[in-house]
């Protein structure tokens, strides 16, 4: 136990060091405070005056259909845009919450993370009404279920005007973060979950990061060589076939032998061409971890998870276990998802074992 606790704080301070902020002007964040600097780290708080955030409710339509319009929305969006995906089982809707990250991929370069300013605070401090100073001026925040986040401006000059305008009552407390506190509270972004929590509502930024050429040739490359290889071996061959068949005629032994040979070079051309045909028929990019996206969203506690037979086995525990069945079952992944033994109870989790089937 020792051990893993030294491994997640080493991986907190990793990420601590990762960490920047983005109001216009980029921000090194320390516990000391915000301190300019001319590049964001890997992962960047983005400023909610560069954070475009909407939400919208979807009726009548399946986790599935509702999934295959906000990939086509994502695939077509021109700036990095992160979807967070709540259901509304009393009406039968779900409501999407919408951010658009309005920076340029240019600016953000060597950002691989996004996470939004307004989604950060209400994830640090859960139902809390804020007042926070921030390097572009005072912010309130508040955040149950909805998130309400407001810069100090026009008709919003108070906690109490912000406190109004989202409907909260006069005796709601408030908490006020000085600059040196908001860059404190982030610094301890670490191996949690609210990190977890904070993934949900962050958009990862590739492009020009990733160049497809170099990732596929990651494992052409393999193949390529490995090709050549056989290809030498194969023109080895030929050529001491060429060889055996001029002194063929003066010794019977040796055309035994060529024959052999030739047999030989035409078992490994069928393999050859087994392996290029098995290789060429796998898709180039692996899909499923949407799957295991859906497990963290359900707030899965994995004892262990592995993959078999075109089937994920998942061993852990969970606080709703029949929701989750109902989700796997409804992902377009998913052919079929049910529990191979008795799901009991643990507290106030179900512990389970899960086989899941793929499509």
């Amino acid at each position: 136990m020792e051990i893993i606790n030294k491994i997640q704080q080493a991986a907190s301070s990793y990420l601590t060091g990762k960490l920047s902020y983005f109001d216009g002007t980029h921000y090194a964040v320390k516990a000391s405070g915000f301190s300019e600097t001319k590049q964001p780290g890997a992962i960047c708080i983005v400023a909610r005056n560069h954070c475009v955030e909407t939400k919208k409710s979807y009726s009548s339509i399946s986790r599935k259909e509702l999934q295959a319009i906000l990939t086509l929305e994502k695939k077509n969006a021109a700036q990095p845009t992160c979807y967070r995906v709540m259901e509304n089982a009393k009406q039968d809707a779900f409501e999407v919450h919408k951010t658009v990250f309005s920076v340029s991929a240019e600016t953000l370069k060597n950002a691989w993370l996004l996470i939004p300013e307004s989604f950060l605070l209400g994830t640090l401090y859960p139902k809390q009404l804020l007042s926070v100073e921030t390097p572009n001026g005072t912010l309130y925040s508040y955040m149950s279920g909805s998130l309400h986040c407001l810069y100090q401006a026009g008709l919003i000059r108070s906690i109490e005007a912000f406190k109004h305008s989202v409907g909260l009552p006069d005796d709601v407390n408030d908490q006020t973060l000085t600059l040196s506190d908001y860059a404190k509270a982030i610094g301890q972004i670490g191996v949690n979950k609210s990190l977890l929590e904070l993934l949900r509502a962050s958009a990862v930024c590739t492009q020009g990061k990733v160049n497809a050429n170099k990732l596929h040739a990651l494992y052409i490359a393999p193949l390529v060589t490995l090709t050549l290889l056989l290809g030498g071996a194969v023109g080895m061959q030929l050529y001491q076939l060429n060889k055996n068949e001029a002194v063929a005629l003066a010794a019977s032994d040796e055309i035994k032998t060529i024959l052999a040979t030739s047999n030989n070079i035409t078992q490994m051309s069928a393999v050859i061409a087994e392996v290029n045909e098995q290789i060429l028929s796998k898709p180039l990019a692996y899909h499923h971890w949407q799957l295991l996206a859906l497990l963290v969203e359900e707030e899965v506690k994995f004892n262990f998870l592995r993959y078999e037979n075109n089937a994920v086995v998942v061993d852990g525990e969970v606080k709703n276990s029949g929701k989750m069945l109902a989700k796997l079952n409804q992902h377009p992944l998913v052919q079929s998802a049910q529990f191979t033994g008795a799901v009991s109870k643990s507290g106030d989790t179900d512990k389970f074992n899960l086989n899941i089937t793929l499509n």
